[in-house]
């Protein structure tokens, strides 16, 4: 299992996977929360950029105890400009078909993050966008990840108890012989 820092670092740990993938980006890094058409000037995004962001968390299950399981729905965004003989659509296009094959499976190297999945794509082109030139795509995923601290080296202790029928389960605990170890 991991620590729970995870949650925060996560983004970054995928930022920076993804700008080994795609070393021409300008741009790749984390960020909070979600990014829309508005920020493009705000933020001065140098394209072509890839935008990491944990947008949500939801508990998908819980393991024995303190363990935690937690779909992360995480988002890339995808920005490009016009370049010399490759449209902003286009170059978009390419990243995002990178992404999509890069993505599924992985697991981006922290001990608790599960196997990506569930790995769409869509644009989020609109007037504002074709006004500033940009082309703004946001590729999305589940990451299932396990929050508790647990370090994979720490020991798990073993016991194993024998019980004779009928004087087995719930009701018949003292019954039951510890094998090896202390009694």
């Amino acid at each position: 299992m991991i620590a729970p820092d995870l949650f925060q670092t996560l983004p970054k740990t995928i930022a920076e996977r993804i700008s080994v993938t795609l070393p021409g980006l300008n741009t790749c890094e984390a960020i909070w929360g979600l990014f829309n058409p508005d920020e493009l000037k705000k933020r001065g995004v140098k394209a072509p950029a890839v935008l990491v962001s944990c947008a949500a968390a939801a508990q998908s299950g819980t393991r024995s105890g303190p363990e935690h399981d937690f779909d992360l729905r995480m988002l890339a965004y995808v920005i490009t400009r016009d370049a010399l003989g490759l449209p902003r659509d286009v170059a978009a296009a390419g990243i995002c078909g990178t992404l999509m094959r890069t993505i599924p499976d992985r697991r981006w190297g922290p001990h608790g993050v599960g196997e990506a999945k569930g790995v769409r794509c869509h644009p989020l082109i609109n007037e504002k966008t074709r006004d500033a030139a940009y082309s703004l795509f946001v590729v999305e995923w589940i990451q299932p990840v396990a929050l508790a601290e647990f370090t994979p080296d720490d020991p798990v202790p073993l016991d194993i108890y024998v019980g004779i029928a009928p004087e087995t389960g719930p009701d018949h605990l003292d019954d039951y012989d510890l094998i090896g170890g202390d009694a």
